[in-house]
């Protein structure tokens, strides 16, 4: 798992919680934890989330929050885990399925 701080646009002022915030960085990744020094700043939130790849994060997600639909847009602001594995575990994972397949 890789482990990011990732700034979050265009959630409403008004709309601004503890559990509006992991709702919609859950839309990116796993909600780890909420910087609340900048929950109620107008440019962006801070949020750090668990995912597979920070490079996958993307740019913007739709989703609805409250009545509406918006576009929230995700920056990552800083990485502090990053899996020096991953490629590895994906090219294991593909031959253990090539080894079952032959099994059969």
């Amino acid at each position: 798992m890789e482990v990011p701080w990732v700034r979050v646009r265009n959630v409403p002022v008004d709309k601004r919680s503890e559990r509006n915030m992991a709702y919609v960085a859950s839309l990116v990744g796993v909600p780890l934890e909420i910087d609340y020094a900048t929950l109620h700043r107008p440019a962006s939130a801070r949020v750090k989330i668990g995912c597979r790849s920070v490079d996958k994060i993307p740019s913007v997600a739709e989703a609805v929050l409250g009545e509406h639909f918006y576009d929230f847009y995700f920056e990552v602001d800083q990485v502090l885990v990053r899996d020096p594995n991953r490629g590895e575990s994906l090219l294991s994972a593909g031959k253990h399925m090539d080894k079952e397949k032959m099994r059969m």
